[in-house]
């Protein structure tokens, strides 16, 4: 099971995302598997791509809404709740600068349910992994 991150959606829904290729190859290569958002993850799409500077407009957060609805409405879909939290010293010994707070959140929310986050994004810096490196999955 993957979590995917906001990044993710956002090149699954765009066509013109530098990645849409990439993310929908991938997406449809785990048809069978079931897949997840959390509210964090569903607020950030609708904030992004709803955002009046978001290149090519794809639409206003009402919308989007509507394509989110459609999104995850495909088969396998999970709705997690974001029910792990930062003030947990057994989850967050450490906490990141703030640049990997939300990464690292949603990687002990992936971990809580025993699934992988998904991600474009190689940025994620080795040593918050240390324990999880398996939990995080960038998209070839």
């Amino acid at each position: 099971m993957h979590l995917l991150d906001a990044n993710l959606l956002i090149a699954l829904a765009d066509s013109q995302h530098v990645h849409h290729a990439r993310a929908q190859s991938w997406f449809h290569s785990q048809t069978r598997r079931a897949w997840a958002t959390c509210p964090l993850t569903e607020n950030a799409f609708l904030r992004i791509l709803g955002s009046p500077g978001y290149p090519g407009k794809i639409g206003d957060p009402a919308s989007l809404r509507t394509l989110l609805q459609r999104i995850c409405a495909v088969p396998g879909h999970r709705f997690w709740a974001d029910d792990v939290s930062l003030r947990d010293p057994a989850l967050f010994p450490t906490l990141p600068r703030s640049k990997y707070l939300t990464d690292v959140y949603l990687l002990a929310l992936a971990v809580k349910n025993q699934a992988q986050l998904a991600s474009l994004d190689r940025r994620l810096a080795p040593h918050l992994l240390s324990r999880d490196r398996q939990s995080y999955l960038v998209i070839p």
